[in-house]
């Protein structure tokens, strides 16, 4: 919402200066229609109309990319509820608009009857240029402007940057050419002999190189979560995280086993019951000592009979906690479990021959949920996609934004002083000395917008620092790469209207009314 509300500023201001142009350039009209009888009362409803109907004209136009835009994020960021805006927001909307064009509307609207009539009627276009007053106002609009979307650059660059760093962050396995889904047994049937044959089934497809399967998905948000029990001692404080895993879960997943075993075909109901710890558990608790042989409470002692090495489990930004996988058919009996399949290639490409080999044992049984594991826990960082792509597509409004109020400003300059400039050509003035002079002009308002914008950034990006992740709110580089888009924005935007005051004839632009 600031970001919407600070981009809604920079608008109405580009609104405002551009509708205050308009009824400078309008001056004679409403001197003569003063002049004939017209009251300023008139004069001011007919202005305010046009600024009504130029707002809702907007705010309808807005309403229809809302909602196009609006669809467009939800398929992209897969959320499965509705985000199409509804009446209140419809109304709120018209609300904001209506708003909008009052307050921004009756500043130029009051500027444009204040002018004598007389005065104006008798002057010419070199003399309707603007008082000094109204010029500086308007550089002073667009050097806050320019502060206005240096914050929100900022902010875009830092919310990137932290999008960045999660898709940089190591899972601690290869999540890569892995797909993952979940089956639910169905009726009263065996759940060991049915995840058996499910397996054994699986990994007949030629494609697949190994499979298994997990209580609770990684990369989901689940785990079971427990006090912590080792040779019998309360670990005072410590949470153990766990997951019921199948055999070869560690080498499917692509976690390196640093000692011991994996999981294996062999751990039944009733054999030994064993468990797989990782290597944050071991470096705390069971420092220089053999884990092999400890055991770990849960209902029963159970026997350690690897380890390895920590990797991501709820989410991407996890820190490591200490974690034990147990073996899954040990367990009396089994709900719904997630498959792992590692496959050779594509993994999303053989999806549809596993459906139609699980339809083939298990006709009634749907798969739940299929996707890669990667895209699995890109799913654990959704939340900071969406605002990483909302800051970013707001940054690049407001440059936008700005650009239109720079450029706006400097042509109107330059069609207002076209005799200026030609008496300056004609006196000796070269056309680089014109086009230095509209630059300088832009240079001045840029320099005078990130003197205010950095302190003002540095402040706003304070509240940023719970939205990022392993990167600080003051990062040098979102700071340095903005206001180089500053600078580039604010010269492009000068450089056409400077080129084309230097490319003024003398004698043409004497003669210009």
């Amino acid at each position: 919402m600031a970001l919407v509300a600070l981009v809604l500023l920079i608008a109405c201001t580009n609104v405002t200066m551009m509708v205050q142009a308009r009824n400078a350039n309008r001056s004679r009209e409403f001197s003569l229609r003063m002049a004939i009888g017209a009251t300023r009362a008139m004069i001011f409803r007919q202005l305010l109309c046009e600024s009504v109907l130029l707002v809702f004209a907007g705010a309808g136009f807005g309403w229809l990319f809302a909602t196009a835009a609006t669809h467009a994020l939800a398929a992209w960021s897969e959320i499965q509820t509705g985000l199409s805006p509804d009446r209140t927001v419809l109304f709120f909307t018209l609300g904001v608009s209506s708003l909008s064009a009052l307050v921004f509307g009756l500043a130029p609207l009051l500027s444009a009857v204040k002018a004598p009539a007389a005065s104006v009627l008798r002057s010419n276009s070199a003399s309707l240029t603007g008082s000094r007053a109204r010029v500086l106002g308007s550089r002073v609009v667009l050097a806050a402007q320019i502060a206005v979307s240096l914050i929100l650059l900022v902010s875009a660059g830092l919310l990137l940057r932290t999008l960045g760093n999660y898709a940089a962050q190591s899972l601690g396995m290869d999540a890569g050419s892995l797909l993952v889904f979940g089956v639910t047994p169905q009726g009263n049937a065996d759940t060991h002999l049915f995840y058996r044959s499910l397996l054994d089934r699986i990994r007949q497809i030629s494609a697949v190189e190994s499979v298994s399967m997990a209580e609770n998905r990684p990369g989901s948000g689940w785990s079971d979560n427990n006090d912590l029990v080792i040779d019998g001692v309360n670990q005072k404080g410590a949470i153990l995280r766990s997951n019921d895993v199948g055999a070869d879960f560690f080498r499917t997943m692509g976690i390196p086993i640093l000692s011991g075993r994996d999981i294996g075909e062999q751990d039944r109901p009733d054999t030994q019951h064993v468990a797989v710890v990782n290597q944050t558990l071991v470096s705390r608790y069971l420092a220089n000592t053999n884990p092999i042989g400890h055991h770990i409470v849960r209902a029963a002692p159970i026997t350690i009979v690897g380890v390895v090495a920590d990797s991501k489990y709820r989410a991407v930004d996890e820190e490591p906690r200490p974690m034990a996988w147990f073996a899954a058919m040990q367990s009396p009996s089994l709900g719904t479990m997630h498959i792992e399949v590692r496959t050779r290639g594509n993994a999303l490409a053989l999806l549809p021959e596993i459906r139609k080999t699980v339809a083939a044992l298990y006709p009634n049984i749907p798969l739940e949920n299929p996707m890669t594991q990667q895209a699995q826990f890109e799913k654990s960082y959704e939340q900071p996609r969406m605002f990483a792509a909302m800051g970013g597509f707001f940054g690049l409004l407001a440059a936008l934004l700005v650009a239109t109020g720079l450029y706006g400003m400097h042509s109107y300059r330059v069609s207002r002083r076209t005799t200026e400039i030609g008496v300056r050509m004609a006196l000796g003035a070269s056309r680089s000395k014109v086009l230095a002079m509209v630059l300088r002009e832009s240079a001045w308002i840029l320099a005078a917008g990130l003197a205010v914008g950095v302190p003002l950034t540095l402040l706003a990006a304070r509240p940023l620092k719970s939205m990022l992740y392993r990167l600080s709110p003051f990062d040098p580089i979102s700071f340095v790469l903005a206001i180089f888009a500053m600078i580039a924005i604010s010269a492009v935007a000068a450089f056409v209207p400077a080129r084309r005051a230097a490319s003024i004839e003398p004698m043409q632009a004497l003669r210009t009314e």
